[in-house]
């Protein structure tokens, strides 16, 4: 049953990675909304998006392109997304708006990996003007701006707020003064092991969360810190607590020799010939990331396939043969896929 409530989805699809991933997160998230406004840059991505979308014949979706992205930054920073949407939408569309129970605002700086649907069952089952997904004690308390919803009844008070504090870089610690009842979906702010800090940044507890499904969303930056920092792996001085002998074992030149051969083996030489030696594979991501992004066929933007192989990667294309293992990960993910590379 599709509840009445509108959600705008804040879009700069200004590649084919965010054409992807916004495709997903609008595909996954629309059963939610009785209506849709996608809010989105001018360009060619942009016009794939909209065409396969609108092809759907849905009256009840309005896509809305402009420059504006080619001076302002949507992802990760709402604000100036949602002043935008207020200063570009006609009357029609705001009168509209009004007759909706809540609306709800969608970053798209983040992968949505469910439906969300108790989200927004909790939302139409209490009465309340304010609700965010998250909450957060980082720098001070506030209730994260990603993904939130808002009734309707204060939209003309939200709007008028947005505008007067457009410049304020505390808006997000002081939008809750405006609403009577307000309310986090999920609490984590005051978590012992996450005060003051971010909970997508927090991967211990981030983890677990994400495993048990409290929250399945996933902040893209986090995906590409570990990209980043993939080089920058500390060396290991000492065998790892997680090292199997067994697994490391199984390779050809490796499988007869003794358990003292490979432990210094691997200090000296696997270590840095990026050798796997843990259940856990020798990835860029954790398992429990790259599980997922493999069932939504997102995984490709973000870590090598499974059966990827330096040596065969680098036997296929001799331009980059000497680079190291971990510099030929990095490379297939920046510019290898892109080119469509043989790896296998």
């Amino acid at each position: 049953m599709i509840m009445n409530n509108i959600g705008v989805f804040l879009y700069n699809t200004n590649s084919d990675i965010t054409y992807k991933i916004n495709l997903h997160n609008y595909n996954i998230l629309k059963k939610n909304f009785k209506k849709i406004i996608i809010i989105d840059i001018e360009n060619y991505f942009s016009k794939l998006l909209e065409d396969l979308i609108i092809n759907e014949e849905n009256k009840n979706i309005i896509y809305i392109t402009n420059d504006f992205c080619k001076k302002n930054i949507f992802m990760d920073l709402n604000i100036n997304a949602i002043t935008y949407f207020f200063n570009i939408i006609d009357e029609e569309i705001y009168k509209d708006i009004l007759e909706h129970k809540y609306i709800t605002f969608i970053s798209d700086n983040y992968i949505y990996c469910d439906d969300l649907i108790d989200y927004f069952k909790y939302v139409n089952q209490h009465d309340l003007d304010f609700y965010s997904y998250t909450d957060s004690s980082e720098k001070d308390y506030h209730c994260q701006l990603y993904f939130f919803s808002i009734s309707c009844k204060y939209i003309n008070k939200f709007k008028e707020y947005i505008n007067d504090n457009k410049d304020n870089n505390d808006i997000e610690f002081d939008l809750l003064n405006i609403f009577n009842s307000k309310i986090a979906y999920l609490k984590v702010a005051y978590i012992n092991d996450n005060i003051s800090h971010n909970i997508f940044y927090n991967h211990n507890l981030f983890k677990k969360i994400f495993i048990n499904k409290l929250l399945p969303i996933i902040n893209i930056q986090y995906l590409y810190n570990f990209i980043n920092n993939y080089n920058n792996t500390i060396i290991h001085s000492k065998i790892p607590n997680n090292f199997d002998i067994e697994i490391y074992r199984k390779y050809d030149d490796l499988k007869d020799k003794s358990d003292d051969f490979l432990y210094n083996h691997f200090l000296v030489n696997g270590q840095f010939e990026n050798r796997n030696y843990s259940k856990d594979g020798n990835y860029i991501l954790p398992n429990f990331i790259r599980d997922v992004l493999k069932s939504l066929h997102l995984l490709y933007f973000f870590d090598v396939p499974d059966n990827f192989t330096t040596t065969k990667y680098k036997e296929y294309n001799k331009d980059i043969e000497l680079l190291s293992d971990k510099e030929l990960y990095i490379h297939w993910i920046n510019y290898g896929k892109d080119e469509g590379r043989i790896y296998c």
